[in-house]
């Protein structure tokens, strides 16, 4: 029973998993277009969520080659340091040192499975 009820309330709760992880990689996306990119306390402070409900979304948009670490770090609201990741783009879906023959197709697949052409 209780796997069962694991499995009901993961797919009660994909659609909006996808539509935060969605907005989450437009966010960091204008962010990296205005030069800054975004910290996971960044990206919780824009939305007014607590960091637990935006940080897995950027933990899956970087497993999904999306978005990656800048090597920048900058101070959360806590005044801890915190990585910033920039969003993959257009002009470089995925930066020189994580190429290789398969993130390149992988970024684009995942950019047309959110909805977002390149």
């Amino acid at each position: 029973m209780g796997k069962e009820m694991s499995r009901l309330a993961y797919e009660h709760t994909r659609p909006s998993h996808e539509a935060i992880r969605i907005d989450v990689w437009r966010h960091i996306y204008l962010e990296t277009c205005a030069g800054r990119g975004c910290t996971a306390d960044d990206v919780a402070a824009h939305f007014e969520a607590v960091h637990n409900r935006t940080s897995p979304r950027m933990t899956e948009l970087s497993q999904m080659h999306l978005i990656y670490p800048n090597g920048e770090r900058r101070k959360t609201r806590q005044g801890c340091q915190a990585a910033v990741y920039i969003a993959c783009t257009n002009e470089k879906l995925v930066p020189y040192e994580y190429w290789d023959e398969n993130n390149g197709p992988k970024a684009v697949e995942a950019l047309a499975k959110l909805g977002i052409k390149v």
